[in-house]
């Protein structure tokens, strides 16, 4: 019979689990697990954490110790932003999922003069500064994220706005004014009412 060397006193068997081998550094099995820790919110003195479940794709958000979920968050951790997550009758260390950041590249139109063709309106060599105005380019397709997007002159944008202000005024007026009364006269054999 071979025993195992007992663990130092002390010691978390949720950091020093028997059944994962030794050389299993921590959140080297982070990918596996059935959570991950998304994020962190601290409303007031309570902490709030938001839960993914991998396998729904779905997130939760949960407070310590609330129930109505299929897991409960035990304890937390604010020195280590983590979280030890009961679910299913297993335990869980979940440690904040490190955010991914890709950089967005947004062509940008830079007229020669500077936005709209003012002489120092854009920075030297056609570089855009902060509140000159330059327009971003669509794609090719001139496809939006809602599709097409219509190119209107100055004249058609005024048109336009004069348009919503006119049918916001008519919705307005609407609800001031009251309904007209009835003007319908009663039907053949009914009395009249009168006021």
């Amino acid at each position: 019979m071979v025993l195992a060397p007992p663990a130092p006193a002390g010691s978390n068997l949720l950091d020093n689990s028997p059944f994962l081998p030794p050389s299993n550094a921590p959140g080297a099995a982070q990918e596996s697990l059935p959570l991950e820790l998304r994020s962190i919110l601290k409303a007031g003195t309570a902490y709030e954490f938001s839960l993914y479940d991998t396998a729904k794709k779905q997130s939760t958000w949960a407070r310590l110790n609330e129930t109505g979920h299929d897991f409960v968050v035990k304890a937390f951790d604010p020195a280590n932003d983590t979280v030890t997550v009961e679910q299913r009758s297993r335990t869980y260390k979940l440690a904040l999922k490190e955010a991914k950041i890709a950089l967005l590249n947004i062509p940008v139109a830079v007229s020669p003069g500077g936005a709209g063709g003012a002489p120092g309106a854009g920075a030297a060599g056609g570089v855009p500064q902060v509140g000159t105005g330059p327009q971003f380019q669509l794609p090719a397709g001139g496809r939006g994220p809602a599709g097409p997007i219509p190119t209107l002159t100055p004249e058609q944008l005024r048109n336009l706005e004069a348009d919503i202000n006119r049918r916001r005024e008519l919705r307005r007026q609407a609800t001031v004014s009251p309904a007209p009364l009835s003007t319908a006269q009663p039907a053949p054999g009914q009395p009249s009412r009168s006021r």
